[in-house]
C-alpha cells in the first residue's frame, strides 16, 4: 500500500513476524518504473556493500521489489513473499 511517510513510496505490513516497513523514496524511478538494465545494475552495485538484503528490510524490500528480476512488480513482490517464507493469509490484500 502507499505509504504514510512523506519520504516513502509504499508501506508493507506483515503479520508474522509482525514487522511494519516502509521503503522506496517517493520519487524515485525504478527498475519496475522503466528503468534500464544499466540503472540497475548501477543501484545493485551501489548499496550492495552496505545492506543485507537477506533481511526484512527497506532496503531488501526496495531491492527484490522495486529493483527485482523482473520489471513486473506483483511479480517481485511474489518472488519476495517465497524468497522470505512469508505467508499471505487468504483474506490478505496485496494492493500496490
Amino acid at each position: 500500500m502507499p505509504s504514510p511517510k512523506k519520504d516513502k513510496r509504499y508501506r508493507m505490513i506483515i503479520a508474522n513476524p509482525h514487522k511494519i516497513i516502509d521503503f522506496g523514496m517517493k520519487d524515485s524511478f525504478t527498475y519496475v518504473d522503466g528503468a534500464d538494465d544499466t540503472v540497475r545494475q548501477n543501484y545493485l552495485s551501489r548499496h550492495a556493500a552496505n545492506e543485507n538484503w537477506n533481511e526484512l528490510t527497506p532496503g531488501a524490500a526496495s531491492r527484490w521489489i522495486l529493483w527485482g528480476d523482473d520489471q513486473d512488480v506483483e511479480d517481485n513482490l511474489l518472488s519476495f513473499i517465497v524468497k522470505f517464507g512469508l505467508e499471505v493469509p487468504p483474506r490478505a490484500i496485496i494492493r500496490l
